[in-house]
């Protein structure tokens, strides 16, 4: 069963991956649009000549853009990849059903075989799209993001990555612990 699911997934590796790096760079240059208007605020602040300003902000269009653009295409590939995954995941079920069928319409009902089929499908459809992507897209960013500021002070990368690990990992972590303590 895993192995097939593996198959499945792996086959469509291109497509996964694609949609990685747009969400990728849809991520930063989202960072790229905060950090830009900041500087684009602090050097008005100081006067420079005109030119520098409207340079900046032609910047910020094209981040702007940049990111919209790359958003709407990481969402169109992961999209289009997970169903792919599910419609395969379906073929084989199917075949499989179509195998043990005389049992199995003897004990359930086909409204209620399809019910569970379709509740079934959907919750693989949420576990591509809202649990496998958006992670991976977030650790993406946050890595690339901690290493862009490296460059300027390490400190500051150091406690960004100190900080990713106390929001990403050790508070869900103690709470997870505590709901684990609660449930007994």
């Amino acid at each position: 069963e895993m192995n097939e699911l593996l198959h499945i997934v792996w086959r469509d590796k291109k497509d996964i991956v694609l949609a990685l790096v747009c969400g990728v760079i849809a991520g930063l240059t989202a960072v790229a649009l905060f950090a830009q208007s900041g500087f684009l605020i602090s050097k008005a602040a100081l006067m420079p000549p005109f030119y520098i300003i409207l340079i900046l902000t032609a910047f910020l269009k094209v981040f702007g853009v940049v990111k919209s653009v790359s958003k709407y295409t990481e969402r169109y590939i992961s999209h289009r990849a997970t169903f792919r995954i599910l419609s395969d995941i379906r073929l084989r079920y199917f075949d499989s059903l179509a195998q043990i069928s005389g049992s199995l319409f003897q004990r359930y009902q086909s409204g209620e075989l399809l019910t569970t089929i379709t509740n079934d499908v959907t919750r693989l459809q949420n576990f591509f799209l809202r649990v496998v992507y958006p992670p991976l897209v977030a650790l993406l960013v946050f890595l690339c993001t901690i290493l862009f500021t490296a460059f300027f002070s390490v400190w500051v990368a150091l406690v960004l990555f100190m900080g990713f690990l106390l929001v990403a990992v050790i508070i869900p972590s103690i709470f997870i612990l505590k709901k684990q303590a609660t449930s007994y």
